[in-house]
């Protein structure tokens, strides 16, 4: 299943640029929010009755985000059409400001709270469509590129909200801060409307390319490997998500809360600089660096848990975030990888990707707050829920074939036998070396018959030249890829292994 042909021109690194901050700030207005309900909500009234607000709060931006994702996965054709409308996006933008002003017009942290939930509901399902839209573009950014900017976006995203929104939220009114958001989310309009629009511009034919067949609901033969994906994004989703209810128990003061979340994405970020930048995002690498990161850093919280307390609350959040975020992280980079190896739609693997894995947040979520009214919260049940996570995360990370599976980007990618991938390297090596080296059409072709071992007198009978002609076209390979010898060519060739 190869790549199709790509004649586009890459994403520039200002229109990248642009779209990695306008995304920033529009996330960052969205999980603000989310998070003013955690830190000032308590104990409010729905319909007369009382009710945890600040554990609904939680639950009805994670429902809206995950209704949002079901919504581009069912509509994605409308999606489609309707995203080439510039006016489309205005009005986008226009709701989510209204959204902010609507917030902070009716939040009441311990009076009536229908209108709150209702607001962080809708706000939830307009991060979706911001993501999804801007995931788009990545078929435009090389590998590198592509990593530098997720790895930006996260710590943007967190500096904002969990700093500097954090800081005026507690030193400002809500009508400041609310005026501060709302010129914030302009500002992200602007620029995005902006870049998409000079986009459209300098490459007005926005076709969709021809991709590989890609049904992940019928009876095909990468049906169980998917499904073997899908558990394990349901699984570490739920872990995440049950996790992140734990603050829940804790004062409004907001040091607590806030650090572990600054701490985690420094982290995050810096073990994603260190340990993806310099490789391309392959399905087998970022499986590698969930089992060597994700996997023991979110065990270690959970173990931890049972030392939580108000003010050794810090060290143990600070663990799920940097392995949250990093996991997400590698989520978008591997389905990344994914669609430049196999030419698979971006919008539409990632959308399936992020709502799988928020279906098991939402589940995790919904499990926590449950278990959090019921139970008392006593050391042995952090002791326990801390070994039930252990046990959960060991089976699905360990015993699930992933690593097989993750080798064929769980199954969408054909298994090839070893000396089928070698030769594949090795024919996309020479297609390399022959575009920097400007050889001809002739010499191109002489260049992956030497790659195949062959000799002059053997590539005469398979061109159907004579020897002197073949001999020609090997000088003239030598000349234009700076080699002197069999043995150079076949040092450089060997680069592909």
């Amino acid at each position: 299943m190869s790549k199709p042909t790509e004649s586009r021109p890459e994403l520039s690194r200002e229109n990248s640029w642009c779209l990695a901050i306008s995304l920033s700030l529009v996330i960052s207005s969205a999980l603000f929010l989310h998070e003013t309900g955690n830190r000032m909500l308590s104990f409010g009234f729905i319909f007369g009755m009382l009710i945890n607000a600040r554990a609904l709060s939680c639950l009805a931006n994670i429902l809206g985000v995950t209704f949002g994702l079901f919504l581009l996965t069912r509509f994605r054709a409308c999606f489609d059409q309707a995203r080439r409308n510039l006016l489309f996006w205005c009005g986008y933008f226009a709701l989510i400001e209204v959204l902010i002003a609507l917030f902070y017009l009716t939040f009441a942290p311990q009076g009536p709270c229908e209108f709150t939930l209702v607001i962080q509901f809708l706000t939830g399902i307009t991060e979706p469509l911001m993501i999804i839209e801007c995931v788009g573009f990545a078929r435009w950014c090389s590998s590198r590129q592509f990593m530098v900017i997720v790895g930006a976006i996260i710590g943007i995203v967190v500096a904002i909200s969990y700093g500097a929104l954090c800081i005026i939220g507690l030193t400002c009114t809500p009508a400041v801060t609310a005026i501060i958001q709302i010129f914030m989310v302009l500002g992200a309009g602007l620029c995005f409307l902006n870049t998409s629009r000079s986009w459209q511009q300098s490459v007005p034919d926005q076709t969709p390319l021809p991709e590989p067949s890609l049904n992940l609901s019928t009876k095909d033969p990468v049906r169980r490997p998917l499904t073997y994906l899908a558990v394990i994004l349901v699984a570490y989703g739920m872990v995440f998500g049950f996790l992140h209810v734990i603050p829940l128990g804790l004062p409004s003061f907001q040091l607590p809360r806030v650090l572990p979340n600054l701490i985690g994405a420094a982290v995050a970020v810096a073990l994603f600089a260190f340990m993806m930048f310099d490789h391309k995002p392959t399905p087998a690498l970022v499986w590698n660096r969930i089992m060597r990161v994700s996997f023991p850093f979110v065990t270690l919280a959970a173990l931890l848990v049972p030392y939580t307390s108000a003010d050794e609350y810090v060290s143990s959040l600070a663990f799920v975030e940097s392995a949250q975020f990093f996991f997400l992280a590698l989520l978008i980079c591997g389905c990344f990888g994914v669609c430049r190896d196999t030419g698979v739609d971006d919008k539409r693997l990632t959308a399936y990707a992020l709502l799988t894995y928020n279906i098991g947040f939402v589940l995790g979520d919904f499990i926590a707050m449950l278990v959090h009214d019921l139970v008392p919260m006593e050391p042995w049940y952090f002791g326990l829920m801390g070994i039930g996570i252990f046990l959960l995360l060991t089976s699905v990370t360990l015993n699930s074939n992933a690593e097989r599976h993750a080798k064929t980007a769980w199954g969408i990618i054909p298994k090839e036998t070893p000396q089928a991938m070698r030769k594949k390297r090795l024919t996309q090596r020479c297609d390399e070396l022959a575009d920097a080296g400007g050889l001809t059409t002739r010499e191109r072709e002489t260049l992956h018959l030497l790659g195949q071992g062959m000799r002059p007198k053997e590539i005469s009978q398979v061109q159907g030249v004579s020897i002197t002609t073949v001999r020609t076209h090997v000088q003239g390979v030598y000349v234009k890829l700076n080699v002197h010898s069999a043995d150079d060519l076949k040092a450089i060739l060997d680069e592909a292994d």
